[in-house]
């Protein structure tokens, strides 16, 4: 998710990591709904393209342009 333009602090909510903080813990409380929403469906995409392109039905190869 971190390759796909999430913030790290919204990567390890997605993970259900604890803050290791105990402060930070404490009075930081943000929940991260939104941008957690926004990563899952980047990592989706991502999985769903991979898919498509290990099943043949699209390629990252781009032809080169025949003769101008």
């Amino acid at each position: 998710m971190a390759e796909l333009g999430a913030l790290p602090d919204v990567v390890e909510k997605c993970l259900n990591h604890a803050e290791a903080g105990k402060v930070k813990r404490i009075y930081q409380r943000a929940q991260y709904e939104g941008p957690m929403r926004e990563a899952w469906k980047l990592l989706g995409s991502r999985l769903t393209s991979l898919q498509d392109m290990a099943d043949g039905r699209v390629t990252n190869v781009i032809p080169l342009q025949q003769g101008r």
